[in-house]
């Protein structure tokens, strides 16, 4: 366990040097994880970079999940008569909703459930004006792909009629992560404040790589650094001022 430690010291070391003045593209990352499992060219690797780009998206895709770290807006266009509209696909949760109505004056919509909806008033769809709340509901519009997923739909009530009432949502959500593709890609949707914990990534690959080569202990001691990488991040993101990842009001 100890060679496993220092060799994993070493890494972060050298990750931490290249990263301290710019996000880590992937093209490094994979340099970097290659070094981690001794991987060069003699007289060829023993993985793909296609092999490895895929499980560097699979823990970019947990990291997120566990995190929730990107925050994203949405622009809506309001329509008269109109009470639903797509969210963006990346959307993993609604933070806050916010309405600019035409004379440029800021609201903040409440959320609330379907169920809260018709137990207040059976009758709500029918009701018009200036909306006051939100709510989300999965997509009732079959996608033209059918390998695609549905994107979430915002509804609001009451629902504008006249051109008073109409305005623009700006829908501020947590989001999936971009996507990686290109040598010159930066995970997190290149968030600068992602940058300190994108070595947890390459700890994420090489414990799979030491899984599949049935190390036991290195898996444990790469996939522990990840996993306390990934705490760690979840409470500096959550005492960042202003900004509260994974923070969603209460549905009512």
């Amino acid at each position: 366990m100890k060679k496993y430690v220092i060799a994993i010291f070493l890494g972060l070391l050298l990750f931490g040097v290249r990263g301290a003045n710019a996000n880590i593209t992937w093209d490094q990352i994979m340099g970097q994880i290659r070094n981690e499992i001794n991987d060069v060219p003699d007289p060829k690797v023993r993985y793909s970079n296609t092999f490895l780009l895929a499980l560097f998206r699979r823990g970019l895709e947990q990291m997120v999940a566990d995190t929730l770290p990107i925050e994203e807006t949405q622009t809506i266009t309001l329509s008269a008569g109109t009470t639903f509209y797509s969210l963006s696909v990346t959307n993993l949760g609604i933070e806050q909703v916010r309405l600019t109505d035409t004379t440029g004056r800021v609201r903040i919509l409440e959320q609330k459930s379907m169920k809260a909806l018709y137990q207040d008033n059976p009758d709500w769809q029918r009701q018009s004006g200036p909306p006051m709340y939100y709510f989300v509901q999965s997509s009732t519009i079959a996608s033209v792909d059918p390998t695609a997923y549905r994107a979430l739909q915002i509804g609001v009530t009451p629902v504008p009629s006249t051109a008073t009432a109409l305005g623009t949502l700006s829908v501020q959500y947590l989001s999936l992560a971009g996507a990686i593709s290109t040598v010159d890609s930066i995970p997190f949707n290149q968030q600068a404040y992602m940058q300190p914990y994108q070595f947890a990534l390459v700890e994420y690959v090489v414990a799979q790589i030491k899984l599949i080569e049935n190390d036991l202990p290195g898996y444990t001691a790469h996939m522990q650094i990840y996993k306390d990488t990934v705490a760690a991040a979840k409470v500096q993101l959550g005492s960042m001022p202003d900004y509260n990842p994974g923070f969603r009001p209460a549905v009512k």
